[in-house]
């Protein structure tokens, strides 16, 4: 389809759900996605969003991604 972010999960009542094609998103949901950075502006549009930084950030396993999750956040500030 050409785009480069995707929902990943859904938060509706304090519960997590993943994602699937037949997931409806609701008034009060907190939408989880993945994007290229770039590309992230596409989806805040296309949900009528606007960008907020995140404050606060936790990071779980301490595999090589997360490794390098961790320090690129780091590095960015």
């Amino acid at each position: 389809s050409g785009w480069s972010w995707i929902v990943a999960a859904v938060v509706r009542d304090g519960e997590t759900m993943i994602a699937r094609g037949s997931t409806q998103i609701l008034p009060g949901d907190h939408v989880l996605f993945m994007a290229e950075t770039d590309d992230s502006e596409e989806a805040f549009e296309l949900m009528g969003l606007h960008e907020q930084p995140a404050k606060k950030v936790a990071i779980f396993g301490g595999t090589r991604l997360a490794r390098l999750t961790a320090a690129g956040l780091a590095e960015e500030g």
